[in-house]
């Protein structure tokens, strides 16, 4: 998931509502900061570090907020890429890190960036586990997907129990990578669609993000398509907006019954208190962001408070993993704890300290791991 098209984009929509006085200047700052929340476009990181020095399993890089926090991360440049782990020296500008290359050479002087996704390539080369673009029918046209087959042993039924990954907003499939060994090890097969406005998938009528209103509906269809596979029920696994869309498919869809459990990884809880989080980071006020949310409820014809999952006190009615890391930036942490606090009895949280927006798994990965294991125990017996 790439935020800068969210954070910067519906900012300066902020400041112009916020700085512009005449009615004419206003409104066109709100309908910027609108059209940036609601039409998401990503924004590649630009390759603003430099390699100051390295050796075979070492790297020194120019010093920023992401090459210095601790966790695993993805080093890259435009010809290679490789994997940073532990620190071993900090400096006022340098950091020296672990250093795994895995694609390319690294040398002295390279332009790179750091990325949080440690794990982006395909599930094969990453993680060793065969998988397919498979393709299968939604309303608004046909999605693509990766499959992760499970393990199938002579003798033994095909696995029923499917996991249904959703990733989050301009995100894709290769958020589900780091997870995908410890599903395939439960014996789940695994299906991770794009969803409308991502990727190949198909554009909604509007052209925008609805933040998971009707993008739901997409997971139905992934439901769909794996029941004529096999399937009998399912794990569903949402990611930031994904998440968000998994309780709105829990809460709206059919097929809800058939859900056995959820993970919900930094999950979009209430969007009205990610725009309040942007622009308090940005020292603008709430009434700005409220008048942004009341412009873009205008344009999309519905409320964000009917997709807020923070105030329902309705049971989930199956074992929830919430996963947030507590210096999250891009989602309010603060959501998920209401959300805990309000379903205590179905919910295992796992608050990761020190960990940003979807960066649990990199700072943590064992208590990562060891949650989703003691969930899938619990769901397949």
């Amino acid at each position: 998931m790439k935020y800068k098209a969210l954070s910067k984009g519906w900012t300066r929509g902020l400041a112009g509502a916020a700085l512009l006085a005449p009615p004419l200047l206003l409104g066109l700052g709100l309908w910027v900061g609108s059209e940036a929340f609601m039409r998401a476009v990503p924004v590649d990181r630009p390759f603003a570090l430099k390699v100051l020095g390295h050796s075979a399993d070492t790297v020194t890089l120019t010093r920023t907020l992401l090459s210095a926090r601790t966790g695993e991360f993805r080093l890259e440049w435009t010809q290679g890429y490789g994997l940073i782990g532990g620190i071993l020296e900090l400096t006022e500008k340098t950091v020296t890190r672990r250093f795994k290359p895995v694609l390319g050479k690294l040398k002295r002087g390279l332009a790179v960036r750091v990325r949080p996704y440690a794990l982006e390539d395909n599930p094969l080369r990453t993680c060793g586990l065969s998988y397919q673009t498979v393709q299968f029918s939604s309303e608004l046209g046909e999605l693509p997907a990766w499959f992760v087959p499970a393990t199938h042993t002579p003798g033994i039924a095909t696995p029923s129990t499917w996991a249904i990954l959703i990733h989050g907003r301009s995100g894709g499939p290769q958020e589900f990578v780091h997870a995908l060994p410890t599903l395939h090890k439960a014996g789940l097969p695994a299906l991770a669609p794009s969803y409308r406005n991502h990727g190949t998938a198909p554009r909604s009528p509007d052209g925008l993000h609805h933040h998971g209103h009707y993008e739901w509906k997409d997971v139905e269809a992934a439901f769909e398509y794996a029941l004529e596979h096999g399937a009998k029920d399912f794990v569903l696994y949402g990611v930031s907006m994904g998440g968000g869309m998994c309780l709105t498919t829990l809460r709206r869809s059919p097929y809800a019954p058939l859900i056995r459990a959820l993970v919900l990884d930094c999950p979009a809880l209430d969007w009205n208190a990610v725009l309040e989080m942007h622009a308090d980071s940005y020292k603008f006020s709430k009434r700005a962001a409220r008048a942004v949310a009341k412009v873009s409820e205008w344009r999309s014809g519905w409320a964000l408070r009917e997709i807020n999952h923070t105030v329902s006190p309705a049971p989930l009615g199956v074992p929830t993993l919430l996963v947030h890391g507590d210096i999250d930036t891009v989602v309010p942490v603060s959501s998920s704890d209401k959300f805990a606090e309000l379903h205590s009895g179905e919910v295992t949280y796992l608050r990761v300290h020190n960990a940003d927006h979807i960066q649990a798994w990199n700072v943590d990965r064992e208590a990562f791991r060891e949650g989703l294991e003691d969930l899938l125990e619990r769901v397949m017996g």
